[in-house]
């Protein structure tokens, strides 16, 4: 399965990607914003996509939207350090398939 994990802190990248080898994702390739996640949608298929709320160009939100815009269906799971009700509706609505508060375990993101 192809992965694309967009989150604008390294670091986090780091962690997140040894978290989907660890639960068997193998291919998975890193953007650090909004823009380039979308430029790498267009360029490649992906089956999964990971991505943080809190970033630029554009955030996290705003780029499921025009990502469900733009009629891709791989599922996406919205990151997002805080634990909020209303951001998990208002990525629901924006087409995310789910929602994981970092950190998070490997279960956590196998499961989800």
């Amino acid at each position: 399965m192809n992965v694309l994990l967009v989150d604008d802190s390294a670091s986090m990248r780091k962690i997140i990607t040894r978290a989907l080898k660890n639960c068997g994702f193998n291919s998975v390739v890193q953007a650090d914003d909004g823009s380039q996640a979308l430029a790498y949608a267009e360029a490649e298929r992906f089956d999964l996509m990971l991505i943080d709320f809190n970033m630029p160009h554009p955030n996290g939100l705003e780029a499921i939207r025009l990502l469900r815009l733009r009629e891709f269906t791989a599922p996406i799971i919205l990151l997002a350090t805080e634990a909020d009700l209303e951001r998990h509706r208002e990525a629901m609505a924006a087409g995310a398939n789910g929602c994981l508060r970092k950190p998070f375990a490997d279960d956590t993101l196998r499961s989800a």
